[in-house]
Parts: structure tokens; C-alpha cells; sequence
């Protein structure tokens, strides 16, 4: 212990935890006032990224073969998972690049709608 009443057992400092004022970071989305970020009705924490969501899939799909295998349902050579490996990363590979494209469209598209010039060389905001 340091004896700054911080450690097990201890008064936390004010303002720390849950709900008391500005201490500790936040997991919720912006305070009521602030802009949120991205786009209107969209709030994910990150981008759909197709090549991994297709790479797990068919990971999944090799471990519920073996798994069948182990359990007595079929029967499953041991070098099958390479072919089914080598299939699933291609498959993975056509989704990631088509994915890319799909974000790469919709960026210049949406940097060619905002192409406008800002605020403050429109004369909307006050000099300094």
C-alpha cells in the first residue's frame, strides 16, 4: 500500500468511479451537446472488415470438420484441412480486396460531396 488511501479497502478519490463526475474514462457514447462522430446512424466501433469475417468463418468451418471427426460422426483424413485452408484464404483474399473498393468508392465519394470550402474562408465565422 501507498497510504494515499487509493488501494483495497481504501476511500477513493472524489469524483472517481461510476457516475461521479469527470474522473475514469467514459463507455458511453458523446454527452448530450456533443457531435457524434462517423456517420448519421451509424454507430459500430469499427468498420465491417468482409476478408477477416470470411478467414473465421471458414477457420470455424475446419474445427466443426475435426470436431465431427473426433466425436465419431465421420471419418476425416488429417491433411484435409490443408485444401480447405488454401480455399478459405482465397475466398477470404476476393472478400478483402472487394471490401476495400467498397470503402475506397464511398470515401471519394464522400470527399467529393464535401468539397466545398470550409467555414472559415466562407466568411460564416468571425475573423480574429
Amino acid at each position: 500500500m501507498h497510504g494515499d488511501g487509493a488501494g483495497l479497502g481504501g476511500a477513493a478519490a472524489p469524483g472517481a468511479g461510476p457516475g461521479g463526475g469527470d474522473g475514469g474514462a467514459r463507455l458511453s457514447g458523446p454527452r448530450p451537446g456533443e457531435p457524434k462522430s462517423g456517420r448519421p446512424g451509424r454507430e459500430f466501433r469499427h468498420e465491417f472488415r468482409p476478408g477477416k469475417a470470411v478467414a473465421g468463418l471458414v477457420l470455424l468451418g475446419i474445427a466443426a470438420v475435426y470436431l465431427g471427426d473426433a466425436g465419431g460422426l465421420w471419418r476425416t483424413p488429417p491433411v484435409a484441412a490443408l485444401p480447405l485452408l488454401a480455399a478459405g484464404l482465397v475466398l477470404a483474399g476476393i472478400a478483402s480486396t472487394v471490401g476495400y473498393g467498397i470503402r475506397r468508392r464511398a470515401a471519394r465519394r464522400a470527399s467529393a460531396e464535401n468539397s466545398g470550402d470550409p467555414a472559415s474562408r466562407s466568411g460564416s465565422q468571425a475573423m480574429r
